[in-house]
């Protein structure tokens, strides 16, 4: 045994183990669709006015039945922008309107407040009229970004606790490599194999990110954290939004407490999918 104690070996494997509930969701109840709250992005919605003279003849060739005829014009001059973007909204069978409308109000104003802090209330009307297949369409794409699905009632049952850290199996054909070493410039961090961490609860692991592997670098260096984990696709049961499986980064043990930790980026810690995993996380 390498002159190794037995005391020894049974600390080794201790700092190997995991108490990690092994959980049974059963859903009680229908699903619920609901978007989750968000801002407008208006990246890849960019308008400009178009000459009234087009205006009309693109209306006339398209969208009389929606207009009344004065004459030679169309009289669209009464549609109020926020009415025009609202009601083809409501017209998208995707989404509940009903359900909505705040969101639906909120981002329709987002849309109409940029627009008119450029051009004038004409020009933001012919806007929403010329462009509107396009906007509904970039309306439609980030709403059903953000839909998420929630039941009437979702029970956790605890069948057992598992102390056995599940396999975490890695191919080292080409080598490992140190955890305190960042990627190459164009190397995709997925492709790596890395070791050399003083408290991950496995010798091998990989990362998705060169902020998983930052991540995990801190939590050696952190005089709270005991051991991290990342677990495997097995680890746990957990699933949201209609079976999707959820399996945290990372678990995190300290001397009182386990952290379930996701890394993300700033930009996308409110997105719709995020917040799922995290109401669940929570549950």
């Amino acid at each position: 045994m390498f002159g190794v104690s037995e005391n020894n070996i049974v600390d080794r494997i201790q700092e190997k183990t995991m108490y990690i509930p092994k959980i049974r969701t059963e859903q009680i109840g229908e699903e619920q669709y609901i978007i989750q709250d968000f801002d407008l992005d208006l990246a890849n919605m960019t308008y400009v006015p178009i000459r009234n003279d087009l205006l009309v003849k693109n209306m006339i060739d398209s969208l009389e039945e929606t207009y009344t005829l004065k004459g030679r014009v169309i009289d669209y001059n009464t549609e109020k922008p926020e009415k025009l973007l609202i009601d083809w909204i409501r017209k998208i069978n995707e989404i509940d309107y009903e359900k909505c409308l705040k969101l639906i109000q909120k981002i329709v104003m987002q849309f109409l407040t940029h627009y008119r802090a450029k051009y004038t209330e004409q020009e933001v009307r012919s806007i929403c009229i010329m462009e509107y297949h396009d906007i509904i369409d970039k309306f439609k794409t980030q709403l059903i970004q953000h839909l998420a699905v929630k039941y009437d009632g979702i029970v956790d049952i605890v069948q057992e606790i598992e102390t056995i850290i599940q396999g975490y199996y890695v191919d080292i054909t080409d080598g490992v490599q140190s955890i305190a070493v960042a990627p190459k410039t164009g190397q995709s961090i997925k492709t790596i194999v890395y070791n050399g961490s003083r408290k991950s609860a496995t010798k091998c692991f990989k990362f998705d990110s060169n902020p998983e592997r930052l991540f995990a670098l801190a939590c050696d260096n952190s005089d709270e954290v005991l051991q991290w984990l990342r677990p495997a696709a097995k680890q746990f049961n957990i699933t949201y939004n209609r079976g999707h499986e959820y399996r945290p980064d990372f678990v995190v043990e300290t001397a009182d407490k386990y952290y379930l930790v996701e890394v993300k980026d700033r930009r996308k810690v409110n997105d719709a999918d995020v917040m799922a995993k995290k109401e669940r996380a929570i549950q």
